[in-house]
């Protein structure tokens, strides 16, 4: 299973919401969400820290439904960038988590979860 989900609970507020989201999700909750639906965990990190900053801003600050179009262009240039960066470590924190889970009963979500 690959997920790719939002990540940080305390960054939800309006553009989730006009996104439909329900929840963000922290590393160790979704962990124990995998493990519960029967999956050990490969590994779960963090994506897109400058990301987890706009949302905020935006979201809960500015409390907008939508990015403007000039955000979104300025955001599509600092990917190339980001995503360097990301490879050569996976931030502490982010917008969005990525997961990969093996269907499964040998109970090492939890150890898997922290790398």
């Amino acid at each position: 299973l690959l997920l790719f989900v939002p990540a940080c609970p305390c960054i939800f507020g309006s553009l989730d919401r006009a996104d439909a989201h329900e929840r963000r999700y922290g590393r160790a909750a979704l962990a124990r969400r995998l493990a519960h639906a029967g999956f050990d965990v490969v590994r779960i990190h963090y994506m897109n820290l400058p990301g987890f900053f706009g949302w905020w801003w935006n979201g809960k600050v500015r409390r907008l439904a939508l990015l403007t179009e000039r955000q979104y262009r300025a955001y599509d240039r600092l990917v190339p960038w980001i995503a360097r960066l990301e490879r050569c470590g996976a931030p502490l924190f982010g917008q969005s988590l990525f997961a990969v889970a093996r269907r499964g009963a040998s109970g090492s979500s939890a150890s898997a979860a922290s790398s």
